[in-house]
């Protein structure tokens, strides 16, 4: 829910703040196995730390959130100001952090109500502005191509493009690799789409885990899929033009390709056509204002048939996975 408040205001790229600030403190290449020193983070750093960084491309404003969330039951009523007070006292600290300084802060809450209660769901936020500069003797220098990195690292990853993610992230020296992805139109726009088998458990014992990263030879079994009763399966995808941009930017670690381009949809009339209602081309779900494509894939898909595909130079090992 915050990611999607954050995006209606305008701030479309995101990373895991942590995360960043770690990769770009440590940039050693293995930022999972890296963790900040524990003389570092009890003599500088905040007991706490918000989720997210974002970027505002119209502005080039870059903001601070942190999200919390939390169950109503019937006769209860929430406590706005604590709880955003709370999720302040994580965000705020973190101002002096990173350099350039973050021009925004947000603290956002939201609240579910059952479904047969009288008042709505919602969600609360509060946007102080920031109280302390950028220490310069140890704040960490980021970029607003190093947010766009993690945005689409996380997203790859998602779609089972481990390295490739890491990659992005990470800025690692690779030698890309070709590999073929299948390729959904929706709406007169293209998308690369990957299933992704964590959300499908009929991909759990299947032999063509594969699909994960590429459908090669896997249409079949897809397609024999629908005939044993699956409806749909769910899908990440990135649009085309995005992710090649993202061949650049994986070229050239030490670049900035992912800043020198931006998303922008061709489709029309896109935000009339209802949640529930598949759209041409058998595809139910969310396309984000950063490119990327989440939801499931109806049977009905001619995708099925006409097993489109492109390839991609990207930065996967091309004898991983099981054929």
């Amino acid at each position: 829910m915050a990611l999607l408040l954050m995006a209606d205001r305008g701030f479309i790229y995101w990373d895991h703040l942590p995360s960043l600030w770690t990769r770009k403190m440590f940039p050693t290449g293995h930022t999972e196995s890296v963790r900040v020193p524990p003389s570092v983070t009890t003599t500088t750093l905040p007991s706490r730390e918000p989720d997210f960084i974002f970027e505002q491309p119209s502005t080039g404003n870059i903001g601070l959130a942190e999200a919390k969330g939390h169950i109503v039951t019937a006769g209860n009523s929430p406590d706005y100001k604590s709880d955003l007070a709370g999720a302040l006292g994580q965000v705020l600290p973190w101002t002096h952090c990173l350099n350039p300084s973050p021009t925004e802060n947000y603290a956002i809450s939201s609240y579910y109500q059952e479904a047969n209660a009288t008042d709505p769901t919602l969600i609360a936020f509060t946007d102080p502005p920031p109280r302390k500069e950028a220490d310069p003797e140890w704040s960490v220098s980021y970029t607003p191509d190093d947010i766009r990195r993690g945005n689409y690292g996380a997203w790859l990853i998602g779609m089972g493009l481990q390295q490739t993610g890491q990659a992005l992230r990470s800025r690692d020296d690779v030698d890309p690799s070709e590999r073929k992805l299948a390729i959904l139109d929706v709406q007169g726009e293209d998308f690369a789409i990957a299933i992704n088998r964590f959300l499908c458990p009929c991909l759990f014992t299947h032999p063509f885990s594969r699909l994960t990263t590429d459908f090669d030879g896997g249409w079949e079994t897809v397609r024999n899929w629908f005939q044993m009763g699956v409806f749909a399966v769910p899908i990440f995808g990135i649009a085309v033009n995005v992710l090649r941009s993202i061949e650049e930017a994986i070229a050239e670690p030490k670049g900035s390709a992912l800043q020198r381009s931006r998303y922008v949809s061709r489709r029309a009339n896109f935000s009339k056509v209802k949640s529930t209602e598949l759209l041409p081309g058998g595809f139910a779900g969310s396309i984000f204002p950063d490119g990327t494509l989440f939801g499931f894939l109806d049977r009905s898909s001619p995708l099925w048939q006409t097993e489109k595909q492109q390839s991609f130079k990207l930065a996967e090992d091309p004898q991983r996975g099981i054929r």
